[in-house]
Formats: C-alpha cells, structure tokens, sequence
C-alpha cells in the first residue's frame, strides 16, 4: 500500500510517490536511493538546496554458514577446471600404449623376451612417475590462488584433496590400460577417455547432487525414490577414476551442503564426503593393473581374442551394423600360373604314369 504509483493512490495517501529500480546484486543501493530522492523532495519543498539528508547502513554480518557458502560458490570454478583438465591426464596414457600396440613395439619386446606383468608394471611406475608433475602443480596453485575451500585445515579438507588428488593418477592409469583394449586407434582412444572423463566427473556429482537436493528438501516428506536413484549411480560410477576425483573434490566444496542432509557435523573423511572415494581409487589402481596384465595374457590366445572381440563390438554396437563375411581361403585369391599348368597336365592325363598318383 505504500507504493504510490498512481495519481489516485497518491492523493488518497497525501503524499508523493516514487518508485526506485535497482539492481539486486547491490542491496544496499535501495536505501541510498530513497535518500536522494526524500533529499530532492524536501529541497523543492523547501525551495533551497541547504538540505541535506544522510543515510546511514548498518546491514547485520555475515554468518559463518552464509560464509562457507559463499567460499564454496567461489571454488566451484575451481572444481569446473579440474574435473575438465584432469581427464586429459588418462586420456595420454591411453593413447601411449594404443600407439605402442598398433606400431608393433609392443610386440617386438613380447618376442625379446618381455613378459605382460613387466610390460605393464613398468608403464605404470612411469607414468605414475609423470602424473606427480601436474598433481603437485595443482596443488600449488590451490595454495597461491588461496582455494580456502580446498587448502583449509578445517574438518580436514585439505589432507582430504591432496589425498585424492596422489591417488588419482595411479588409478587414471590402470583404468585407461584396460580401456585401451578396445581401441586401435590412439587418437580416437585419447579422445573418448578425455570426453568421457569429464562428462562424468563433471554430470555425475551435480546430477547426484541435485537429486539428493531434490529428494531431501521436504524433510517430513522425503523422496525415498529419487535417494535410491542417486545412490544407485554413485556406486556404478565410483568404478571410473574420473569421477571419483569430481565427486570427491566437490563434497568437499559443499560439505555444508551435506552437513544439511545428514543432520550432523561432517569432515572431508566421513563417509558422505571422500572417504569412500579415496578406498575405490586405492582398489581401482590394483584390481584395473592385474586386469591389465591378464587381458594382454588373454590377448594371445585365439579364443579368448575371439570372445574379446565379440564384448568389442557388443559394446560398440559395431554388431549390429556390420555383418562379417566368411571368407574361402581356397578362392580368394588366383591361382598362380604353374599351379594352373599342373592342373591342365593332371586333367589331361598326362600325370597317369607319375611315381606317385593321388586319385
């Protein structure tokens, strides 16, 4: 009722109305603005401009919860950077060991005497030995830039990411061995490594994430169905690193988020939080190298090749496109020409009297 915005409205009321537009994101404008224009008023009132009229603010502070989300809202470019560089990371040593199967270097130490467990063994002590250039990179930059998020000895969180962060790369590199099975194109492998990397580090935590916020909203009525959908992706998707790493750097972003859902004061090693990440990249890392190791053992053998490439094109679809054709090795290829003259010669009974005669 105090909005007079109308000429009617306005005698009614005895007074002068105004209306002030201002841009939310500057709240304390509002009340500035209605001191200048009640300023302007009294002055042609007065018919002087000796008047003046201060406005005073003394907005309450801020809260510490209003301060963590904040923080966190400031990390979140953070996160969005490393979940879209990190698979990058998987991606080369893919790409590493296809190059070196489809050149046949591979093979060459395979006949020189090199065995699969030393084979991949040695990959993975080297790149693992690689990966610690951009992960101590990026964790010095989370420090120089001041992430608070991410470097606070608060509820652990920073021994919490470093963690994750060391664990990811021995876990990128088991997990993109075995996925370079399916390939035999290095650059293509490369690239769907990196592209599915970050579509799930990325889509995974914020589609649980809303769904949890979706599910837990109204805490008298909550939506049991949506719950069990997010729980249900999380462990099917804890099996790709990639994710793990997302997940895990964005609870720790938004633990108070979390703090709300379970009812209780969390750090970055409870349960909802990493600590279920950090065990699936430490199982990860073994469980996806020995696998590693007995795909190459079962890529020498014919049938278990066979079987390898029937999953293969199962799993991309490649067998519902392409049908293989069987081939006669007895007429594929031309006869040479004294195989055709010997025929003629035997045909024409000339072989009759051979040492050896075959009828």
């Amino acid at each position: 009722e105090g909005n007079y915005t109308s000429a009617a409205v306005c005698e009614r009321f005895k007074g002068v109305g105004y209306t002030i537009s201002y841009n939310y994101t500057a709240l304390h404008v509002s009340p500035l603005f209605q001191g200048l224009a009640d300023e302007a008023l009294v002055r042609t009132h007065l018919g002087s401009e000796e008047f003046s009229a201060t406005v005073t603010l003394d907005p309450m502070p801020i809260t510490k919860v209003e301060s963590g989300f904040g923080a966190s809202e400031d990390a979140t470019a953070t996160w969005l950077l490393m979940v879209l560089s990190f698979p990058f990371i998987g991606g080369a040593f893919a790409s590493f060991v296809v190059a070196e199967r489809e050149s046949k270097a591979k093979h060459l130490q395979t006949v020189a005497g090199v065995k699969p467990a030393a084979y991949w063994i040695s990959t993975f002590l080297w790149d693992t030995l690689n990966y610690q250039f951009p992960c101590w990179i990026t964790i010095a930059l989370m420090y120089a830039f001041d992430v608070k998020v991410l470097t606070t000895t608060n509820r652990e969180a920073a021994g919490g990411v470093i963690t994750l962060l060391m664990l990811y790369g021995p876990a990128a590199a088991s997990f993109s061995y075995c996925v370079s099975f399916l390939f035999k194109s290095p650059g293509l492998c490369s690239l769907v490594v990196i592209v599915f990397g970050f579509l799930v580090a990325m889509g995974g935590p914020l589609t649980i994430f809303i769904l949890y916020l979706i599910g837990k909203a109204d805490a008298d009525n909550p939506k049991d169905n949506l719950i069990t959908i997010a729980d249900a992706i999380t462990w099917v998707l804890r099996f790709v690193p990639a994710f793990c790493v997302g997940k895990g750097l964005f609870n720790v972003i938004n633990i108070e988020g979390y703090e709300y859902f379970e009812g209780k004061d969390l750090s970055a090693w409870s349960e909802p939080i990493l600590l279920l990440e950090v065990i699936f990249l430490v199982w990860e890392t073994v469980v996806y190298l020995l696998l590693a190791i007995q795909l190459d053992i079962w890529s020498n053998n014919p049938r278990a090749l066979s079987v390898l490439d029937n999953f293969v094109s199962f799993v991309t679809c490649t067998c519902c496109f392409k049908k293989k054709q069987e081939v006669d090795i007895t007429t594929a290829l031309p006869d040479d020409d004294d195989v055709l003259a010997e025929q003629d010669r035997v045909l024409a009974g000339e072989a009759n009297d051979d040492m050896v005669v075959v009828s």
